[in-house]
């Protein structure tokens, strides 16, 4: 985009600058030639009322700029809408690719630890945790908590 406005910009510059002269040769001639060296190049034929009677495009860029200058308003809007949508398209499936990777190494990670914990348990080296009695003391304290929020929100 920003290559895209300063290649516009640089068109309008170089019409603007069609007003200029370039040779002390001007009353020999009813032409004078204008080569724009930069990015992107251009080059006039200028008359002598200072107006451009020819122009041509030297490089892939000014050929686009040519494209913009021709389309409408409207054109224009739509092509840029096009260009906003692919570029949160893109950045919304480089988010969600990250997201997944992030993902799949806590998945792993934790995957690994049940297993080592698994085998640690069949080697005997730790015990399973007790959990007699966890299912009473959730639903107790699940009765408490529902109680409190019930309260509060009414």
């Amino acid at each position: 985009m920003k290559k895209f406005l300063l290649l516009i910009a640089l068109l309008l510059i170089g019409v603007e600058l069609t007003a200029c002269t370039l040779s002390d040769k001007q009353e020999y001639s009813d032409y004078t030639y204008l080569s724009l060296e930069m990015n992107p190049a251009v080059d006039f034929v200028i008359v002598s009322e200072e107006k451009a009677l020819t122009y041509r495009y030297r490089n892939e860029e000014t050929e686009i700029i040519e494209d913009v200058i021709l389309m409408t308003p409207k054109e224009i809007i739509d092509l840029l809408e096009i260009e906003a949508k692919a570029s949160m398209l893109k950045y919304r499936n480089q988010t969600e690719a990250n997201a997944q990777a992030i993902k799949n190494e806590l998945v792993e990670s934790l995957q690994q630890k049940v297993q080592a914990h698994k085998s640690a348990v069949e080697n005997e080296e730790k015990t399973q945790p007790d959990i007699s009695g966890l299912k009473q003391m959730y639903l107790n304290n699940y009765e408490s908590i529902h109680s409190e929020y019930v309260n509060r929100n009414q």
